[in-house]
């Protein structure tokens, strides 16, 4: 549940970013989306993985990794490609 309430302004902040440098006929990076990509895929990844670590993690881990994978959907829907 506290993924979903991060998620979503940052959600809504990337499509507005989108549509913003759709109308001033910016060109989106697709490293920064391809980049974005990894780092979500990664820290999900390692969200997981941290549960089943043999040593205790520091409890301000999670919250971290939750701002860090709902910044990366920013960047990403940002930079999303148009599509044809």
């Amino acid at each position: 549940p506290y993924l979903a309430a991060a998620l979503l302004p940052f959600v809504v902040d990337g499509l507005v970013r989108r549509k913003i440098s759709q109308t001033n006929f910016d060109y989106p990076s697709p490293m920064a989306h391809r980049y974005s990509l990894y780092l979500i895929l990664g820290a999900l990844y390692l969200l997981l993985v941290s549960l089943t670590l043999p040593f205790p993690i520091p409890p301000q881990a999670v919250p971290v990794g939750v701002f860090v994978v709902a910044y990366a959907v920013n960047v990403l829907l940002a930079n999303t490609q148009k599509r044809v």
